[in-house]
C-alpha cells in the first residue's frame, strides 16, 4: 500500500543521506530519487490507462495482456484485476460455441474471485460494482437456463458464484 512504500522510502532516504556526505552528492541523490518515484508511479498508471482504452476501443485481447503486464509489475494494482476480468467476459462473449464461450468466462470468476480475495478495502470495488454485477449476470442468466433445463448440478455452481459476486441474498 502507498503509507507503506512511503515509509521503506524514508528510511532509505535516510540511510542514503547518511552515507552521502558532500551537498552534491546529496543533490544528486535527490535527483535520482525524484526520477525513480515518477517513473514507477508513472508505469503503474500507463498501464491502467492502455488496459481502459483497449476495453473502451473493443480490443480486448490487447486490454488482457496490458492488465497482465501491469500485474507482472505490481500485483497490489487492484484495478487492473477488475479490468482484466471485464475484458475477459467481453472476450467471451464474442464466442459462439457455448462450452468455450463458459471456459472464458470462468477465466473473469477466477480474475475477480483473486481480487475479492485480496483487495483490504471496498473503495475499488465500489468504483467498478458495475463489471461484478455485469459478470454476476451473467453466470445467474446461465445458472438459471441449466435450472429450467432441469440440470441442477450444473446450475448450482453457476447460480453460487453469481450469488458470490452479487452480494445478495
Amino acid at each position: 500500500s502507498l503509507p507503506q512504500i512511503f515509509n521503506i522510502s524514508r528510511k532509505i532516504h535516510r540511510c542514503c543521506l547518511n552515507l552521502c556526505k558532500s551537498i552534491r552528492m546529496k543533490k544528486i541523490y535527490a535527483l535520482l530519487l525524484l526520477f525513480f518515484a515518477f517513473g514507477n508511479s508513472f508505469s503503474q498508471s500507463l498501464s491502467l490507462l492502455q488496459a481502459k482504452e483497449a476495453i473502451e476501443n473493443g480490443k480486448y485481447k490487447k486490454a488482457i495482456k496490458k492488465a497482465e503486464k501491469g500485474l507482472e509489475k505490481d500485483k497490489m494494482l487492484y484495478e487492473l484485476y477488475f479490468l482484466k476480468a471485464s475484458a475477459q467476459l467481453e472476450d467471451a462473449m464474442q464466442i459462439e460455441e457455448e462450452r468455450a464461450r463458459l471456459r472464458e468466462m470462468k477465466q473473469s470468476v477466477r480474475t475477480i474471485s483473486r481480487v475479492m480475495n485480496k483487495q483490504p478495502d471496498t473503495f475499488i470495488s465500489n468504483k467498478y460494482t458495475f463489471i461484478l454485477k455485469r459478470i454476476a449476470n451473467e453466470y445467474a442468466g446461465i445458472g438459471y437456463r441449466y435450472y429450467y433445463r432441469k440440470q441442477y448440478r450444473k446450475a448450482l455452481p453457476f447460480l453460487e458464484d453469481a450469488w458470490e459476486l452479487s452480494k445478495d441474498t
